[in-house]
């Protein structure tokens, strides 16, 4: 058996729950820890404009051009 020795700096977690977490806490800071992990300088203006972006309601919103007639099935909500 081999096992795989992956430096824990190099390693991020992400869970269903914790993205849930993270935007029902505080979706700015979720980016930002993701952002930093990958090593993507942002600034807060950037962060907001990506948090309104990636929000349920801009989706539902674009759905149609971004997933044609699925999209009203895909964002039902």
């Amino acid at each position: 058996v081999h096992y795989c020795q992956i430096p824990l700096e190099q390693l991020f977690l992400l869970t269903v729950v914790s993205v849930k977490m993270h935007c029902h806490l505080n979706q700015t800071l979720g980016l930002k820890k993701i952002a930093d992990f990958f090593g993507f300088s942002l600034s807060e203006e950037e962060i907001q404009t990506v948090v309104e972006k990636s929000g349920f309601k801009a989706m539902k919103e674009k759905s149609s051009k971004t997933h044609g007639t699925f999209g009203k099935i895909i964002f039902c909500k």
